[in-house]
């Protein structure tokens, strides 16, 4: 009996031991496997981190992309704004050259019929170097005062008189093109005003002017064919501009005269009204004057040499503040003597650099500004 409770006791001993045992394998697979998952939630927490970068990353390229897009289209529209700039100053650049050569071409005709005139009325007998004086006298208006005084004798203590009926009153160059250029005196002869324009060659062409009243004080207007109130004029300033019209008051040229007596004024006006007198400029006037001022400030700028007008650089703003100017506003014209759009014109020069039309244009505005404004006048 005692030895069956022993190995009784022993068995269960034994099934107890390898329970436990189970249950602690069991237990550490348990833990295994718990480590394993914890360590899988681990990677796909890692994983979805990684894919919400990548997705990040991914918006951030696809904005860059956008961005650059956009400023890709604002480059083409920047281009074809400037295409388009450039195509209406070209437009423009293109209207005043034919205008200033409709121009011309009018001073031309009319030139040439005045000298056809002038060759046909001519006795046969005598040559063209008596063209002169023998030139006819068309009288002037009763009611132009101005013209009434020019029949009058220069005085006796003018040192400029070659006789003692004639007197050079002023003498200009004129520029016909690059090969040609005229030398043009304003003559008092005989009681009657002569305009003689002598050549190179020493050919000479003269012909009477009509002198008609000016509304300015201390000038003297003349036109080049008499009897006709459709006539080319030309404006000679005490200031010692010579300024040509057309018959409908547009300027087409303007020079400074290398000669002028003084009798170039006082003959036939008031002594009182030789001081200059500014005039009254309007505000499309006083912005060109303004505009040209600035232009001189920066036209010898490096980066103005560099840039230019480009439209985002910083003279864009001045080209577009003369652009906004009326072309052919009638009161720069008759105020100043040129166009506003001449002042453009110097502007784009500077920037192609034309000396040879800056030159031109220079002396222009700057005769136009003196005169008008009594700066270096008088």
């Amino acid at each position: 009996m005692p030895s069956d409770s022993v190995d009784e006791n022993g068995q269960t001993d034994k099934a107890m031991s390898w329970r436990e045992e189970r249950r602690q394998r069991r237990r550490l697979e348990i833990n295994g496997l718990q480590s394993q998952k914890v360590e899988a939630e681990e990677q796909r927490i890692q994983a979805l981190e990684q894919a919400e970068n990548l997705r990040a990353n991914i918006d951030q390229a696809r904005q860059q992309i956008e961005e650059w897009e956009a400023e890709k289209r604002q480059i083409l529209e920047r281009v074809q704004q400037l295409e388009t700039r450039i195509e209406e100053i070209s437009i423009r650049i293109e209207k005043l050259q034919k205008r200033r050569g409709i121009l011309w071409g009018v001073c031309a005709v009319a030139l040439l019929a005045v000298a056809v005139s002038i060759i046909v009325g001519l006795p046969q007998s005598e040559g063209p170097s008596s063209a002169v004086a023998e030139t006819t006298t068309t009288p002037p208006p009763a009611s132009s005062t101005v013209a009434e005084t020019t029949t009058t004798p220069p005085p006796a203590s003018s040192t400029t008189a070659v006789e003692t009926d004639e007197t050079v009153l002023a003498t200009w160059e004129m520029d016909w093109d690059s090969d040609l250029t005229s030398t043009v005196s304003l003559v008092y002869s005989g009681g009657s005003m002569t305009v003689v324009f002598a050549s190179p060659d020493g050919s000479k062409l003269a012909w009477d002017v009509e002198e008609r009243p000016s509304e300015q004080p201390g000038e003297r207007r003349f036109n080049l064919v008499p009897g006709d109130v459709s006539s080319e004029y030309l404006v000679l300033s005490q200031g010692g501009t010579v300024r040509y019209f057309s018959w409908d008051d547009r300027q087409f040229d303007q020079t400074r005269v290398t000669f002028m007596a003084a009798d170039a004024m006082t003959l036939g006006l008031d002594p009182e009204a030789m001081a200059c007198v500014p005039v009254a400029l309007s505000p499309k006037s006083l912005e060109a004057i303004r505009l040209y001022e600035q232009l001189q400030e920066f036209k010898d700028d490096p980066e103005f040499a560099e840039v230019g007008f480009a439209i985002d650089g910083p003279y864009n703003q001045w080209l577009t503040t003369i652009e906004s100017l009326d072309d052919e506003a009638p009161e720069v014209l008759n105020e100043l003597g040129f166009f506003a759009a001449e002042v453009m014109m110097l502007g784009l020069d500077y920037v192609i650099y034309d000396q040879e039309r800056i030159d031109y244009l220079e002396q222009l505005i700057k005769a136009g500004i003196s005169e008008a404004t009594c700066d270096g006048v008088g």
